[in-house]
């Protein structure tokens, strides 16, 4: 086991804090010798990374992370779906399909924060205070390199003072005022992937993780059901992550290695409060499924 390997990483082009540049210097002092940047519907920092990744000598893997949507009876009896997140590795960074549903994705997120722009101003409106102004949108949106979404405007929110953090911010504001991402399900984000090129691995099934597994259940038998249900789609678990248990971590690996699939693993770094590059120890055997 070594800190040599970090393929989930978020950059300036999404909600990451870090530009390609730092990733790359922070994991060429931290000895990494493979990353994987995976931003969130977002593959603008890829040519940027890979061209530094190579200079530094490291080995870089094309990622990215997708919202999908999957049902499952084990949530609300299958009637709603739910949304997961899985990561695409080594796929064709120039496949135009890619690129296009990417695009849908990028304006589709426009639409989303300006309705969720109007919810809140209407809720600071019946509050007496002071509304998020137009130019103040559009210095947010501007100031957006990558894919906006609700950590931007929960960042708005914190700087006019109206919310003194982010956990205020959505607390108070941005998980009852959400408006729906985009619906792509499952078979959907797979064939995306999968059509150029890369692997689909399923992303933080257990403990910790934004829209994982154990947001359904913390039960690995249910959760066992439900992967399995996922076969035909998936190619790989992020077994090892930043938040997963020991216990967790054992089952996930067991679960790929028993049904042929690729383990991966990463820290899910963000920079600033979310600092964590090559603070996980993964198994270097995960770089060999990447040569």
């Amino acid at each position: 086991m070594g800190n040599k390997i970090d393929l989930h990483m978020h950059t300036t082009a999404s909600d990451g804090k870090d530009n390609p540049e730092t990733i790359v210097n922070k994991a060429k002092e931290l000895g990494l010798e493979m990353i994987s940047v995976t931003d969130h519907d977002n593959i603008n920092s890829l040519e940027a990374t890979a061209e530094l990744c190579n200079k530094k000598r490291i080995k870089f893997v094309n990622g990215v992370e997708l919202s999908v949507m999957f049902n499952t009876k084990y949530y609300k009896e299958g009637k709603k779906p739910f949304e997961l997140h899985v990561l695409g590795y080594g796929f064709d960074k120039n496949n135009q399909t890619f690129h296009h549903e990417l695009k849908m994705n990028e304006e589709y997120r426009l639409k989303r924060i300006l309705k969720m722009v109007d919810k809140v101003n209407a809720v600071l409106k019946e509050n007496n205070q002071p509304l998020i102004t137009e130019d103040e949108t559009q210095e947010m949106i501007s100031k957006t390199k990558g894919a906006i979404g609700r950590p931007h405007l929960a960042q708005l929110l914190v700087d006019k003072k109206i919310v003194k953090d982010f956990n205020e911010a959505f607390n108070l504001y941005l998980v009852e005022l959400n408006v729906p991402k985009r619906i792509i399900t499952l078979k959907e984000g797979s064939e995306l992937i999968k059509n150029a090129g890369g692997k689909v691995v399923l992303a933080h099934p257990g403990t910790g993780g934004s829209h994982s597994l154990s947001d359904i259940t913390t039960d690995l038998k249910i959760q066992e059901k439900i992967i399995s249900s996922m076969l035909d789609y998936i190619d790989g678990i992020e077994c090892y992550y930043w938040e997963h248990s020991k216990e967790e971590t054992e089952f996930y690996i067991n679960f790929a290695k028993k049904n042929n699939l690729i383990i991966t693993g990463g820290t899910d770094h963000h920079g600033g409060e979310r600092e964590r590059i090559g603070q996980l120890e993964i198994d270097d055997s995960v770089m060999n499924q990447f040569n």
